[in-house]
């Protein structure tokens, strides 16, 4: 497992790819996945087909983030789910759903 510096993660994350990140008065830059999840059902197909949305920010950029909280992605708000840091802990992985 490879450990990215500051640097390179400031690097990674200021790309074509990153995209504002808004909590309070803090903007970030932060790489967006979106994809469908199904959930239950049979051979017949899923029950339920949601659209998941995960980004990834350098952690510690976002002191206040946890569950529950609001944050604007690229101009969309956002209710945090969870917020999970991944590997070695230098980045964080914030699941959350749009606000209707």
């Amino acid at each position: 497992m490879t450990f990215f510096g500051g640097a390179d993660l400031d690097a990674m994350l200021g790309t074509d790819f990153g995209v504002p990140v808004v909590m309070g008065s803090i903007t970030v830059k932060g790489i967006v996945d979106q994809f469908h999840d199904e959930v239950g059902g049979s051979d017949q197909g899923p029950q339920l087909v949601t659209r998941r949305v995960t980004v990834r920010v350098k952690t510690g950029d976002l002191p206040a983030l946890a569950a529950g909280a609001s944050i604007t992605v690229d101009g969309t708000v956002m209710k945090v789910l969870q917020a999970l840091e991944e590997n070695d802990g230098a980045i964080t992985r914030i699941d959350c759903a749009k606000v209707a």
